[in-house]
């Protein structure tokens, strides 16, 4: 099953605010999230951010959800890892 994949506005302008490099790599991870939300790699978040799957890439992450009952992985928050799970608390 192939699922679809959104961005959340802010997580866009995240995106758009990182160096070209990280943007090709941050995009050929969410790609292949369509294919397997839950990869071998992803961790399942607690506390605040409670139901948040995280991928990593070096020192940047890919926060997202994934929706089963609309086959949809949304994108929360794409950032550095020094902020974006503080950002990402603060904005739920």
């Amino acid at each position: 099953m192939t699922y679809t994949v959104e961005f959340l506005p802010r997580a866009l302008k995240q995106l758009h605010r990182l160096p070209r490099k990280v943007q090709r790599l941050v995009i050929a991870h969410v790609e292949a999230l369509a294919g397997d939300p839950r990869p071998a790699d992803s961790k399942l978040l607690h506390g605040a951010l409670a139901g948040i799957r995280r991928v990593r890439m070096g020192a940047y992450r890919v926060l997202y959800e994934v929706q089963e009952e609309r086959v949809l992985v949304l994108v929360i928050a794409v950032g550095p890892r020094s902020t974006i799970y503080e950002d990402a608390a603060r904005r739920q």
